[in-house]
């Protein structure tokens, strides 16, 4: 079976087990989700005039619709990386290799084609990349692009990514639940089949941590009374 491989780097030591947010000098710091959520959720808000918010194929329902409120929350589009067709036959195959196309686009989601990265990234301001496997459906043009440092990008993935401004770890497929949408419109519900290592919080409970943070800090402070 395709990818029933693909598990060699679910353990791996270097997998990412806090939050890294590199400061203006470019120092890598870990800060962990409490203190760098808030000021990544900052940092979005300070460029969602020209973010680009772009969401894995490999999300879940739940997942789709925490990433479409985090994208609302900002004002901005949300998109996932639409990879590809090919490869289908008349028996199994839909030549799809997005699993969840249909649950996406019904949570709100629309497609990137990955031709259209590259030139989305000339007028982005910063970019948002949210979920497992992103960066290696990511076209070379538009990955050189982000390896440069410009635009900035901030990655919720499972590594430690190098030119990333920030890193979020979540969970990986063998550890997360939900449900994905099939070609006939049944949900389909996936269970975990290995813990997460200790601490790396669901994805979608990173999204709407972030939701929360944006809310918050656009919430006014409460008029302090005026002393007797």
């Amino acid at each position: 079976d395709e990818g029933r491989l693909r598990f060699d780097d679910l353990n791996a030591a270097e997998r990412l087990a806090s939050v890294v947010v590199r400061d203006a000098q470019g120092v890598a710091r870990d800060v962990g989700y409490e203190r760098g959520l808030p000021s990544i959720a900052e940092r979005l808000r300070a460029a969602r005039s020209r973010l680009l918010a772009l969401a894995s194929p490999f999300l879940t329902n739940e997942e789709g619709a925490a990433f479409a409120a985090l994208a609302a929350a900002l004002g901005v589009p949300a998109l996932f990386l639409s990879p590809a067709r090919g490869g289908e036959d008349s028996i199994l195959r839909t030549g799809d290799p997005c699993p969840n196309r249909r649950g996406l686009i019904e949570g709100g989601l629309a497609g990137l084609e990955e031709e259209e990265v590259a030139p989305r990234l000339d007028s982005a301001g910063a970019v948002l990349l949210v979920g497992e496997r992103i960066l290696e459906r990511l076209p070379g043009q538009a990955l050189r692009r982000l390896e440069s440092g410009s635009p900035p990008a901030y990655v919720l993935d499972r590594h430690l990514v190098p030119w990333a401004r920030a890193c979020v770890p979540a969970r990986s497929w063998a550890e997360k639940s939900g449900t994905f949408t099939n070609v006939d419109g049944l949900r389909q519900a996936i269970a975990p089949a290995l813990p997460s290592p200790a601490g790396v919080r669901a994805e979608t409970e990173v999204l709407e941590w972030l939701v929360r943070a944006l809310a918050s800090a656009a919430s006014p402070e409460p008029a302090r009374s005026a002393a007797p």
